[in-house]
């Protein structure tokens, strides 16, 4: 399995509910996001999945990332990508959504 790990861009310092979990998008953090996604379209990069966690942000960069692909895949939320979640289990949970199979993901 290859797994690309994708930083959402740059976030309202306080988002409309006063929590980290709402903070948005800025303009400036679409636009250059924008130009990132195009940048990997253009590499020819295919996903068989673009996951993200439950952050308002990181929802709007999945989508802004499969924008660019054409929507294939479309993004899917995964609970266990949420700050504070073990890695063991955002592990776990990457294994249980992959497309590969079995003997691909099983730990060595």
């Amino acid at each position: 399995m290859m797994l690309y790990v994708l930083r959402h861009g740059v976030a309202e310092e306080v988002g409309p509910e006063g929590t980290d979990g709402s903070r948005r998008l800025t303009p400036g953090g679409r636009r250059k996001l924008r130009a990132a996604a195009a940048g990997v379209r253009g590499l020819g990069v295919a996903f068989d999945a673009i996951l993200t966690s439950p952050l308002v942000r990181a929802g709007e960069t999945a989508a802004i990332v499969a924008e660019a692909l054409g929507n294939q895949p479309a993004p899917r939320e995964l609970a266990a990508l949420e700050p504070g979640v073990p890695p063991v289990e955002t592990a776990r949970a990457l294994r249980a959504s992959s497309t590969w199979p079995s003997w691909a993901t099983s730990p060595a």
